[in-house]
């Protein structure tokens, strides 16, 4: 690890979460490329990468997640996380105070690279300063909430596609179905392919 003295270089992890993946995602990317310019910006040198694809936020804590986990336990590697946005770190208040408590213990930055007034740079290498832990918990909150909300729209609309007849819920059609218009013309529904075609 880089020595935090004088103009010594910063050490980074750049940490990329993607709770479902598909084929057509351009997320790992866009959260590669946002973390890169942080670390430009800061001035420091990204030492590795943590990928955990289909991996929820709102299931796994950081320290259950595959790549990740092996990271944090081994804090001498790096000098701060970088991700895209608090989201892709945590979806819970507990979860947010999990890894506060780990970043303050290990002397450690956590730097979101977008988020509401642009870069945000959580420092717990001062054990006396206070205002990262002001920022950790608002923060946090807000990532719940939004969590909970999109729960909440979630099962509102499974709920309300559940009272129309043969609607189709999207996502991918089983195999051998394909998505079709409804016959009137209200929607879509998934319709068995023909096996000769």
């Amino acid at each position: 690890m880089t020595l935090l003295l004088g103009a010594e270089r910063l050490e980074a992890l750049s940490a990329i979460r993607l709770s479902v993946r598909t084929d057509e995602t351009t997320s790992p990317g866009r959260q590669r490329g946002a973390n890169q310019q942080s670390a430009q910006a800061l001035g420091a040198r990204i030492v590795g990468e943590a990928e955990d694809l289909d991996v929820s936020a709102s299931k796994t804590t950081p320290f259950e997640r595959p790549e990740l986990s092996k990271w944090l336990a081994e804090p001498s590697r790096f000098d701060m996380i970088l991700w895209w946005r608090l989201d892709r770190a945590v979806r819970s208040m507990a979860d947010m105070h999990d890894l506060a408590k780990w970043a303050r213990t290990y002397r450690k930055m956590l730097v979101f690279a977008e988020g509401p007034g642009g870069m945000l740079k959580l420092d717990f290498r001062n054990p006396l300063d206070p205002i990262a832990e002001i920022m950790v918990t608002l923060l946090a909150f807000a990532a719940q909430m939004e969590a909970q909300a999109i729960r909440e729209r979630a099962q509102g609309a499974t709920a309300a596609m559940r009272t129309m007849a043969l609607r189709w819920r999207g996502a991918r059609p089983p195999y051998g179905y394909m998505p079709a218009p409804m016959p009137d013309g209200a929607g879509r529904q998934s319709v068995k392919l023909d096996p000769y075609f």
